[in-house]
């Protein structure tokens, strides 16, 4: 998927955009899965795509963490999960919407370094967020 990229950005970019075109989309299925059952069922809905870029991005020698947040599509928010990759700065990517960066209508809420434990306390604390937050979008722009 890097191909012969030694650029760790470059090499980022090249993962985010193979699982956004190797994966396909489905709707959320909530239930534990590893990066291998990711690739052997060949689709997933947002968590499986973060997952399976993480992944493959510290199988490249790149450390990741995954994201869990609330995204913007139209005047809504959804639940929605990318990753953070660290080359020589933390960049936030999104292998669901193949985005290189995210915009303001991401909202991180936890994020996790992708141990049991970490990934467990990251949906806790998205789960409490949730629960207690009520936010409405005044205004957003695509693309800005």
């Amino acid at each position: 998927a890097i191909g012969t990229r030694t650029d760790a950005y470059e090499a980022a970019l090249a993962l985010n955009d193979w699982v956004y075109r190797h994966l396909g989309k489905m709707e959320s299925e909530p239930r534990p899965i590893t990066a291998l059952q990711v690739l052997d069922q060949g689709k997933g809905d947002c968590s499986e795509h973060a997952l399976l870029l993480a992944t493959l991005a510290r199988a490249v020698g790149l450390p990741s963490r995954l994201v869990a947040g609330l995204a913007a599509i139209g005047d809504k928010l959804f639940y929605h999960a990318w990753v953070e990759v660290y080359v020589g700065e933390w960049v936030e990517m999104d292998p669901t919407w193949n985005e290189p960066g995210v915009d303001a209508g991401h909202l991180l809420l936890a994020r996790s370094a992708m141990d049991e434990v970490s990934y467990a306390r990251m949906s806790l604390e998205t789960g409490r967020t949730l629960g207690a937050m009520s936010v409405r979008v005044v205004e957003h722009q695509e693309g800005q």
